[in-house]
């Protein structure tokens, strides 16, 4: 199988298992709320879609429904850049780099603004 029909067939019973809840009424408008992890794809909730893709699967839920079930949900990630004072590669911190790199992102931005 190709990691895009894995990801699809994961996000499906993600769907799936998500409009199960839904039908239960663990929404937050029911004083739920939702803990979702980072990796899911992007737009996941799209029930419609994947219904489309997958007729044999029944999604018990609109894409409208979902959305509305995740209101308010939170993403749990890492933390990508590390602790701010931990040393890194060129002798600086975790928060000398970020310094740095924002100044440099602030200066390419600046400069593509000038010849809009």
């Amino acid at each position: 199988m190709e990691c895009t029909n894995v990801l699809l067939v994961s996000t499906l019973m993600v769907s799936v298992n998500m409009g199960l809840f839904l039908l239960q009424k663990m929404t937050a408008e029911h004083g739920y709320v939702w803990f979702l992890p980072a990796w899911f794809t992007e737009r996941w909730w799209d029930t419609d879609k994947l219904s489309a893709a997958f007729p044999s699967e029944k999604v018990p839920c609109t894409s409208a429904e979902m959305l509305s079930a995740i209101q308010g949900h939170f993403i749990l990630t890492t933390d990508y850049l590390g602790e701010e004072n931990s040393q890194i590669v060129g002798n600086c911190t975790v928060r000398n780099w970020l310094e740095a790199y924002l100044e440099r992102l602030q200066a390419l931005v600046s400069f593509a603004i000038l010849f809009q």
